[in-house]
This record gives C-alpha cells, sequence and structure tokens, in this order.
C-alpha cells in the first residue's frame, strides 16, 4: 500500500534497523534526524510514521526517545502484523473505488446524459430528476464510504489484539503504560521548554528595552550638560 510517498523519500539516510521477511523490507529511521518531518507529525501526536511507494518498501520512522523505549512495539513479528493491516486496508480500499464508486459514477453518468437529451420533453421534471440524482448519489458514497472507514477501523483493531496476543496480555499492557508516560512527558518537556524560551525572550526584550532608556538618559544629560557649557561661556563672554 503507498503511505506517506513524500516521507518515504525524505528518509534517504542510513537507517538504524532493518527488517526483512515475506519478500518485503522495512528499515527503520529516527524522525530526530529529519527536523521537519519531527516536528509536523509530533505536533500531530504521531511519533511514528510509516512510509511506502510501492507496498513492498517499507520506511518506519520513529522519535528517538520513544524508539528505545519501546522497540517490542516495533519488532520483526509485530511489523508483519501492521504490514498485513496495510494490505488490507489496500484492498478494502480498492473494493471501494473500482466496486462501488466507479460503476455508481458511470450509471449517474449514463442516467445525467439520457435526462439532458429528454430535458425538452420532461422540461421542470428533469431538472428537479437531475438534482434528486445527484442527492442521492453523494448521500450514498458518504454511507458507502463510512461503512469502508469502519471496515478499516475493524481491521485495525483485528491487528491490534494479534500483537496484544503476540505479545503477551501483561507485557502488551505495560508498553501501552510506558507509551502514555513516555508521550505525556514528552509534550510536558515541550511545553516547558517553550515557557522558557519565551521567559528568555521577555527578559532580552526588557535588556533591551533597558539599555534604550539608559542610551536615551546618556543623551538627554550630554545635551544638558552641553546646554549648561554653552551658557556659562556666555556668562563669562558678558564678565569680560
Amino acid at each position: 500500500m503507498k503511505l506517506n510517498e513524500r516521507v518515504f523519500e525524505k528518509l534517504n539516510g542510513t537507517p538504524v534497523e532493518v527488517q526483512e521477511f515475506d519478500g518485503r523490507t522495512v528499515e527503520v529511521f529516527l524522525l530526530d534526524d529529519y527536523p521537519d518531518i519531527l516536528n509536523e507529525f509530533i505536533n500531530k501526536g504521531k511519533f511514528a510514521v510509516w512510509s511506502s511507494v510501492d507496498g513492498v518498501n517499507y520506511r518506519l520512522a520513529i522519535e528517538k526517545g520513544y524508539y528505545e523505549e519501546l522497540t517490542d512495539l516495533y519488532s520483526t513479528k509485530v511489523n508483519k502484523v501492521w504490514l498485513n493491516f496495510w494490505d488490507q486496508c489496500e484492498k478494502i480500499s480498492s473494493n471501494f473505488s473500482k466496486k462501488i464508486v466507479l460503476p455508481a459514477t458511470l450509471a449517474v453518468v449514463v442516467v445525467f446524459i439520457v435526462l439532458m437529451a429528454l430535458n425538452k420533453q420532461l422540461g421542470n421534471v428533469g431538472t428537479y430528476l437531475t438534482l434528486g440524482l445527484a442527492i442521492v448519489y453523494v448521500f450514498v458514497v458518504l454511507v458507502l464510504r463510512k461503512l469502508t472507514t469502519n471496515k478499516i477501523n475493524l481491521a485495525n483493531s483485528d491487528a491490534l489484539a494479534l500483537i496484544k496476543k503476540d505479545l503477551g496480555e501483561a507485557n502488551f499492557n505495560n508498553l501501552l503504560e510506558k507509551q502514555r508516560n513516555y508521550i505525556d512527558a514528552y509534550y510536558d518537556a515541550q511545553a516547558a521548554k517553550a515557557e522558557e524560551e519565551a521567559a528568555l525572550a521577555d527578559e532580552a526584550s526588557e535588556s533591551v528595552e533597558s539599555e534604550e532608556v539608559s542610551d536615551v538618559q546618556e543623551e538627554t544629560t550630554e545635551v544638558v550638560k552641553e546646554a549648561t557649557e554653552v551658557e556659562e561661556a556666555k556668562e563669562e563672554t558678558k564678565e569680560e
């Protein structure tokens, strides 16, 4: 299945791990080596990103600390399950497009052409039929898309159940707890870092403003001093 093709192309460095099975390859990269991708997906709450351009060769990018903390979640055994899940997703999506959307679209186009050809005979009725047809088509596609999404969600649940079985329930639950704790700690650290940077920026701004005020005060003092000296010089001239 094609996934995040743009990300796949950008992950062109040396992988930290390579897994080969069932005629396919999974290369594991650290997201930290690609700051733009890291920021993009971390902001979406994703610490691991799958990508592929052909459904055979996959590149998996994972945030470094997350990978070190949860290595078992990305073992060969687990990744086999995920690749099978991606295959299921592709099959479901393909069936939706080829067996539902395409035939329905062709049928609607044919009926639309017929209605247009009979427009003079049907008059306003033809217009109403055309609008009704368009509404029904959109409604049906949305309903079927929802059903397709439900199938993918069910396949995802089955994949998670299989991973849970392979890893053992106790180990799986422990990994989920580690996952939650790591994500919470990561975002807390990010928030603290952002606050610290904001505080430093405020301090720097205040320092600049203080220096500017000081410079103005010094300039004012110099002006007053010069004015005083001029006045004193005038007085001395008068006395002479």
